[in-house]
């Protein structure tokens, strides 16, 4: 006899929500009175067997940032899915009720994008990320933790339009409208929105009906609305995450968003940059010629000595360091008073402090994985993707060996760059040109020194990625070609 929910489970007359074909209510376990969410779906709801799978891979696995769905009962009256129990409500309801810090904004989003990034390693793509599907929980210690709830399937709570093109109309990633293929980057564009959203308290993507939203999606590319984030300070790091996040994530072109590992990176970077940053006051004045560089200085800033006098010392409002030097704002004739974080960003470094820097780069380049960032089968599953479009090609499982060699190439020569890397580092080669790009990555944000180097590689990966992809695509053609002449021979 299979194992039914009434079994194991109470169901207490009280509704946490209710969608077109669904109902979540308030339920308890039998054996401890442990209180969870039972999700009901009658049958008029065709659930896949796909869903079904990724529902019960699901329930293998827990994630903090991740609704933890505990047991499946596939009944012929009833599809009953029971989950952890939040009772904080959604980020929608949240966002109804009260406006969010940019301190709240960072930590809200950055727990959205881990939970994203343990769905996508397991090869799930959720398509319909929106506030209604965060779900907030408050730990014992008061921490609040906001978790991704309803994977794929109907919503919770229909307060808002949905599609049935998969996602909820605010959200809905161009390349989904046009009915093109689209990949986990469709859930990094709904984030970008949310973001905007947790802002602005409307979407950007706003309207009277679905059809009004879709063709805003379809003809208005997207901009940043609040100047202090589209035109951040030069070193308000701060600010400049939360554009980088905005602009790097709300593309209409996939190829062009950035993947999740950044994301997090980049968020995370903002707490690094807290007020909390301790500094060892020195007032000794700092000459610029006694400052030794491992790199080209940019030409276009001067940097002349600033001598600061112990009782007018000021902090650099933007790193909370000393003020020791002036630089040339962006129009050549504003002055900006500039700590010696500031000339960080633009590649300037005292000769022993750089050495600590490389220092401590060689402890992350340690932990580093270079399959981390470039995966595999992750590429061969995207040139194979591009082959589905030839549907009478029938020779797949014959290219895989041959795709994979030319992966296998590509990750040989990103693992040799990466071993000189590693030599570079250790031997404290400062005359190494990849560390001079590194060190000029993103020169107007503020970022931890060994992040510099560890952001290089990333995109080195990244570069080798595309390319890997790019042979495999080729070599696909190439073969379709050949397929093609060969039939054209027998006419």
């Amino acid at each position: 006899m299979r194992n039914r929910y009434e079994q194991y489970y109470e169901t207490k007359n009280q509704l946490l929500g209710q969608g077109a074909f669904s109902q979540v209510f308030l339920g308890v376990k039998k054996s401890n009175q442990q209180k969870v969410a039972v999700k009901i779906s009658n049958r008029n709801l065709a659930i896949s067997q796909q869903e079904k799978m990724i529902l019960k891979q699901l329930s293998q696995f827990k994630h903090q940032n991740v609704v933890q769905l505990l047991d499946i009962f596939d009944q012929p009256e009833a599809l009953f899915i029971v989950q952890e129990y939040c009772p904080g409500g959604t980020l929608y309801e949240m966002m109804t009720t009260k406006s969010f810090t940019e301190e709240q904004i960072v930590n809200i989003a950055l727990q959205i994008a881990n939970g994203l990034a343990f769905l996508h390693s397991k090869n799930i793509v959720h398509r319909d990320i929106k506030p209604e599907n965060i779900l907030r929980y408050v730990d014992e210690q008061g921490v609040e933790i906001y978790k991704i709830t309803d994977f794929g399937l109907s919503s919770v709570k229909l307060d808002r339009m949905t599609t049935t093109k998969v996602g909820t109309a605010y959200y809905v990633a161009p390349e989904i409208l046009e009915k093109q293929q689209y990949d986990k980057s469709v859930d990094i564009w709904a984030l970008g929105l949310i973001v905007d959203e947790l802002i602005h308290k409307t979407p950007f993507y706003n309207g009277l009906t679905e059809e009004e939203v879709f063709g805003k999606i379809r003809a208005i590319s997207y901009i940043i609305r609040d100047s202090q984030y589209a035109k951040p300070a030069i070193f308000d790091t701060k600010k400049n995450v939360i554009k980088n996040i905005l602009i790097n994530s709300i593309q209409k072109d996939p190829k062009l968003r950035k993947e999740l590992p950044w994301i997090i990176q980049t968020l995370s970077e903002y707490y690094q940059q807290s007020p909390n940053i301790s500094f060892k006051k020195d007032y000794r004045n700092l000459s610029f010629q006694s400052q030794t560089t491992s790199c080209e200085q940019p030409q276009m800033f001067q940097i002349p000595t600033y001598s600061v006098d112990q009782q007018q010392a000021e902090e650099c409002p933007y790193h909370q360091q000393l003020i020791k030097y002036k630089i040339l704002g962006n129009d050549d004739n504003t002055i900006i008073n500039a700590c010696q974080k500031c000339l960080q960003i633009y590649g300037v470094f005292d000769q022993v402090e750089f050495q600590q820097y490389l220092e401590q780069t060689n402890v992350e380049l340690i932990n580093f994985s270079v399959d981390f960032y470039f995966s595999q089968n992750e590429i061969i599953i995207e040139a194979l993707k591009f082959l589905n479009q030839f549907k009478h090609f029938s020779e797949k499982e014959k290219l895989i060996s041959e795709l994979r060699n030319i992966v296998i190439k590509h990750n040989k020569i990103l693992r040799q760059e990466y071993i000189q890397y590693q030599d570079d580092v250790q031997s404290m080669n400062i005359n190494a040109k990849w560390i001079n790009d590194a060190l000029k990555m993103n020169q107007t944000i503020s970022k931890d020194m060994p992040n510099k180097i560890v952001l290089y590689l990333i995109s080195k990966c990244q570069e080798r990625k595309d390319l890997s992809l790019l042979e495999c695509r080729e070599f696909i053609k190439e073969q379709l070609i050949s397929l093609q002449q060969y039939i054209v021979s027998l006419l």
